[in-house]
């Protein structure tokens, strides 16, 4: 090999691949932990929505299992960021509270003796950081699901 070309590549200055690849990495791992900071109102949302759904069923088990009549319920207010359990039986009676995330709008969800549900279908609407998610509750079934 030529001795000016063996000099001239032992003088280039720069970075190997690996060193590229290691600090790629490192960059993504570190914004990979940033990331979830900057985005929590989907996930206020969200939670409070699989909380509130994971209430409701919840409750239907309860009406299911108890076999008592009279309907086992909870309410919504509007505006508010706690609900209810109401049993009518008085056995069994419980507010959840939300955090930062509110009600908007009134409803109540029953179910009867037999875990279905009492009225028509009911959309429970929960507010977090200017994201809105919805709870929709089917009627007769009480199959619930978020929107």
């Amino acid at each position: 090999m030529n001795p000016d070309l063996k000099a001239n590549l032992k003088s280039e200055k720069g970075f190997t691949i690996i060193e590229i690849i290691s600090a790629m990495l490192i960059i993504g791992i570190m914004a990979a932990m940033v990331y979830p900071s900057f985005n929590t109102g989907a996930v206020d949302a969200r939670t409070a929505a699989n909380t509130i759904k994971t209430d409701i069923r919840f409750i239907q088990q309860l009406a299911f299992a108890r076999n008592d009549p009279g309907n086992i319920s909870i309410t919504f207010t509007n505006g508010s960021s706690t609900y209810t359990f109401t049993d009518p039986a008085g056995i069994f009676s419980e507010t959840r509270d939300l955090g930062n995330a509110t009600i908007n709008g009134n409803r109540t969800v029953s179910f009867n003796s037999v875990g279905e549900k009492v009225g028509g279908n009911t959309t429970v609407r929960v507010r977090a950081n200017g994201i809105q998610e919805r709870v929709r509750v089917q009627r007769v079934t009480g199959w619930t699901r978020i929107l």
